[in-house]
């Protein structure tokens, strides 16, 4: 199934090791990966998964050949393309904006076995390119193996981009991961970095720094355009305590408890580069794999963050290890008694770290009425990552939002999962939700409280959706699955793919409903319901997909469905992702960009119609950038024989008409009862104008001044007519 995501195209530093981590130096405990702890961006924990719940509902029960009928379809062509390369990745810039890179590689191949080569990384080279897709530069050098070390099955740039941090020359700086397997199955990581367009040694580009380690973490502390980067590596260790408990049947003995509690991970965090020119350690911290939070293989244990301009970083893991000593491999694990979760608060000034507070938050069974909940794990950052961190107007300590998932008997997969607030003295303020089965983030929106959807089932096994104010942690909204319309017809079946989008001066939500519609002719029909915040119904969208669809889905997002984000009328866009019917009994992703049914297009309206292509191969991955000054949509494909991947940049909107809303001309627009001269908006009453992304931007009474605001377009809305006005 094609990944659709707001950004990451291949997450850096993924699990790409041939050799299982079990089999490494430092034997960690069953189920631990350090490379769930790497940075990989703020797209990774910004992004909005799409909800594939219930899809058997649009499944044929045999192959059938599907087609769209576009007769008027002229698809835009792409600004930009990426030719093959066999990784597409993207960096964070320094000043924010989105960077690219392609990679390529180059390998010589050892023949293991009659029936296979096994392939040895030479070379890698890197092209990197700006947010306007300019190229900056590229790397290039060869893999140099250290003894013992005999292939390289990935190399990737870590997600971000410096200028002044590793050295002081003007150059920018990028780092490469590398992971090495060696004869004896352990996997070594490494993080090279270079300076772009910097010193070359022999034809390749000479590394500025080589540390045996991965980047953790990565804070911009940069403020008023002096850059400044905090970096935190991270490496396997072996950690010895004293005070380990020992098997009592043999206490002179080493055991599996001492073994397994030896197990963790040292983590140091670097300012940048000193007059020296080497970068300077100013924080150092080791800890057991068996004191990490929550279900000590993902959840997050340091999160960095800025405020008022100061760097914070908060550390968290359990005060003694989770589990009580157990000293066999097959023994049960209970969860150990009086336990807490210790949440270190840090704030840095000039490079020190001084500990602002130290909360210590108790751990106990959670449902410890239910006796199937094993254990209960305790975590922050799970549900919102850095906005589980709550700094309340004059407060002096945070609170925070912890996730507690049980562990039951029955299901080693799928936890219910209970979100509270916590005072920064480690009591309770709020119940935010208890025992939800899953949870979908809604977007922030400016002037309103943060969303949450958690969705829980009832008696008679429906799905209950209930919408919480985080913070307040009052429920807002609450429906199941079956969405009653009307008392007289059946309720129409939704999915949790839904999101919040501006409306006015408030907004609405915006939902995928389960099953397709049929047109007259018998071709599929994407449906989108809309209601408004107090969960009225307003309305269905109905978007063309053709027919022999065996599986499709939306984007619900609420800068997606912007109706000037695709088009520049005021239409609504939706992009939906078609798994279509093809010969030889083939099924294959789609995307369309379409309008709905409506009075101005009785069949809807196809903007933008891509297919696989025999040379590019499938679509990969569709990844809409809403959040930029430059908006884009990229879209990614991947030939399964050749290994290429290929990328295409879409500039949005895709067309360019303007029909639907007036231009104020400077001077003009009386019509709409609304006036602009360059520096004023003029209307009877209440004037309120949003950005292009339907953000409220400002509010005004009689008359708004505007001549402070960036140049651009924006939507004015006053009276009941809306206009758009062009400040420059």
């Amino acid at each position: 199934m094609t990944n659709f995501t707001r950004l990451t195209v291949a997450p850096v530093l993924s699990l790409m090791l041939f050799g299982g981590m079990e089999a490494s130096a430092v034997n960690h405990s069953v189920g631990f990966d350090i490379h769930n702890y790497a940075y990989k961006g703020k797209f990774n924990r910004e992004q909005k998964k799409f909800c594939f719940d219930k899809a058997d509902l649009v499944t044929r029960t045999e192959v059938n050949e599907g087609t769209l009928d576009t007769p008027d379809v002229t698809s835009p062509k792409p600004e930009t393309s990426f030719s093959a390369a066999e990784l597409i990745g993207d960096l964070d810039a320094p000043d924010g904006s989105t960077w690219f890179y392609t990679a390529n590689y180059k390998y010589d191949y050892v023949e293991v076995s009659e029936y296979y080569k096994r392939p040895i990384m030479r070379e890698y080279e890197f092209k990197i390119y700006d947010a306007d897709l300019n190229l900056v530069g590229t790397i290039k050098d060869k893999v140099n193996y250290k003894e013992g070390e005999v292939a390289v099955p990935g190399a990737e740039l870590a997600p971000f981009v410096t200028r002044n941090f590793f050295n002081s020359d003007d150059n920018y700086e990028v780092v490469v991961g590398l992971y090495v397997n060696t004869e004896v199955y352990v996997n070594n990581e490494y993080s090279i970095v270079y300076s772009i367009g910097g010193e070359k040694e022999n034809g390749y580009d000479k590394p500025i720094l080589v540390r045996k380690d991965l980047v953790g973490d990565v804070l911009n502390a940069s403020v008023d355009g002096e850059e400044n980067f905090y970096v935190t590596f991270m490496r396997d260790d072996n950690i010895e305590v004293e005070d380990t408990e020992r098997d009592p049947d043999d206490p002179d003995y080493m055991g599996y408890w001492e073994m397994l509690t030896s197990y963790g991970m040292t983590v140091e965090t670097y300012a940048k580069a000193d007059a020296s020119g080497n970068i300077v350690k100013v924080w150092e911290k080791r800890i057991r794999l068996a004191d990490l939070p929550g279900d000590q293989m993902s959840s997050p244990f340091l999160i960095s963050f800025m405020r008022d301009d100061k760097p914070y970083f908060l550390y968290t893991q359990y005060e003694d290890t989770f589990f009580n000593p157990y000293y066999d491999f097959i023994e049960e694990t209970t969860m150990r008694e009086n336990n807490h979760l210790v949440v270190d608060l840090y704030s840095v000034e000039n490079g020190a770290f001084s500990l602002q507070k130290q909360t210590l938050i108790p751990t106990q069974l959670n449902n410890q009425d239910n006796d199937r909940v094993l254990c209960s794990y305790y975590s922050i950052g799970s549900l919102r990552y850095r906005d589980d961190i709550i700094f309340r107007d004059g407060a002096t300590a945070p609170e925070y939002m912890v996730s507690v998932e049980d562990y039951s008997k029955e299901n080693d997969e799928n936890y219910n999962t209970s979100y509270y607030l916590y005072n920064a003295d480690g009591s309770v303020k709020n119940v935010i939700f208890k025992n939800a089965i899953s949870h979908s983030t809604l977007a922030d929106l400016p002037g309103f409280d943060p969303l949450e959807v958690f969705i829980s089932s009832n008696l008679m096994g429906d799905y209950v959706f209930k919408i919480v104010n985080l913070t307040t942690a009052e429920e807002e909204l609450s429906f199941t699955d079956k969405f009653e319309i009307d008392a007289d017809i059946d309720p129409e079946l939704i999915t949790s793919n839904m999101d919040r989008v501006p409306s006015g001066d408030s907004f609405k939500y915006a939902i995928e409903l389960r099953s397709p519609g049929q047109d007259e002719n018998g071709d599929d029909l994407m449906r989108v319901m809309w209601i408004d915040r107090n969960g009225k119904f307003e309305r269905i969208d109905e978007i063309p997909m053709g027919n022999g669809v065996y599986y499709a889905t939306v984007l619900i997002e609420s800068q997606s469905l912007n109706p000037n984000l695709y088009d520049s009328d005021d239409e609504h866009e939706y992009l939906v992702l078609v798994k279509r019917g093809y010969p030889d009994n083939q099924v294959k992703e789609e995307l369309l960009v379409a309008k709905p049914l409506s009075d101005a297009y009785p069949e809807g309206k196809i903007i933008l119609y891509l297919k696989p292509e025999e040379e590019r191969g499938i679509l990969k991955n569709i990844i809409p950038l809403t959040y930029s000054e430059k908006p884009m949509l990229v879209i990614s494909y991947y030939n399964e024989f050749t290994g290429m991947n290929y990328e295409d940049f879409y500039k949005l909107p895709l067309t360019a008409s303007d029909t639907s809303v007036d231009m104020v001309a400077i001077g003009g627009g009386k019509d709409s009862g609304i006036e602009f001269d360059a520096n004023c908006l003029r209307a009877s009453g209440v004037i309120t104008l949003y950005n292009m992304q339907g953000a409220k931007i400002a509010e005004g009474t009689d008359e708004l001044n505007v001549a402070a605001l960036p140049s651009g377009i924006y939507v004015a809305h006053a009276n009941g007519s809306t206009v758009k006005i062009l400040v420059k």
